[in-house]
């Protein structure tokens, strides 16, 4: 009985441990490197060179970030902003920028017509090779005015899309 009770309290003490850990890392997605800390007073403008393009971000983006990741083949650039917020990360994402091959395109939008789930985002452009899409969240720190975060605000931001060689 004794080994029951020894077994299962390890058990317990593991998994505490487990989502300590887990918790205290999901807040760290961000990594402070990927932060842009620019000081003047228009944020720089963002160039990826892969994919040939570039976004210029508002001015009351001051101290705004990038996370790139590629994820099931689409690549992925989230422009992040920083909250004081109770119950959200340090850093949340404003607006993600997406490209894909026109042939991923056309299978996630076939798959999200099929299951009735959430499109692949709007589309902003293409190439001969890629769609370039962009989503926002739904929801935001109540931290965030009309200055960082409406849809005036990322439309104009997704507007100065354009291709560069």
């Amino acid at each position: 009985m004794n080994k029951k009770w020894f077994w299962l309290l390890s058990l317990i003490v593991l998994l505490v441990v487990i989502g300590f850990v887990f918790l205290t890392r999901s807040d760290e997605r961000v990594s402070d490197k990927s932060l842009n800390t620019q000081q003047d007073v228009t944020p720089a403008v963002y160039t990826n060179s892969t994919f040939g393009f570039r976004l210029t971000p508002p001015s009351s983006w001051q101290g705004y970030g990038v996370d790139e990741e590629i994820k099931d083949d689409v690549f992925i650039v989230y422009f992040i902003f920083p909250t004081e917020s109770e119950g959200w990360f340090k850093t949340s994402p404003l607006v993600a920028v997406s490209a894909s091959t026109i042939a991923k395109w056309e299978e996630i939008e076939r798959m999200s017509m099929e299951f009735g789930g959430p499109g692949a985002g709007i589309e902003i452009t293409r190439n001969q090779t890629h769609v370039f899409t962009y989503s926002y969240p739904n929801d935001v720190p109540p931290d965030w005015d009309n200055r960082i975060f409406s849809n005036a605000v990322i439309e104009d931001f997704i507007s100065s899309f354009e291709f560069v060689r």
